[in-house]
């Protein structure tokens, strides 16, 4: 099973490696992912800042997925998405385990 993830991040690796960079700042793919979404109709300027606070508070899957609604909406206010946005978030181990290196599964508010 590592083997064959290690080949198709290869294979992906060498199919984007022209992929130019982005503005959003970021450490993991976690990071990225939940800054992606939140950038979605918002400036990268204006979700930098909200992401500032947000990755220190919340570091994980887990963490996005058993954090009460309204202190995720109050976290992102700011991005003009807090009303839409938590109900995206990570499930973490709601149904399984989250292992760091596996990409979060998303969930709707019915979910």
């Amino acid at each position: 099973m590592i083997e064959r993830a290690e080949k198709i991040i290869n294979l992906l690796e060498e199919a984007y490696q022209d992929v130019g960079e982005t503005s959003l700042n970021w450490e993991t793919p976690l990071d990225l992912l939940v800054a992606t979404i939140l950038s979605a109709q918002s400036t990268d300027v204006q979700i930098n800042k909200v992401t500032e606070t947000l990755f220190k508070k919340y570091r994980t899957a887990a963490d996005y997925a058993h954090a009460p609604r309204e202190q995720l909406e109050e976290a992102i206010r700011s991005s003009g998405f807090y009303r839409r946005r938590p109900s995206r978030r990570p499930a973490g181990s709601s149904q399984r385990s989250t292992g760091e290196r596996s990409p979060p599964r998303w969930r709707s508010s019915s979910g």
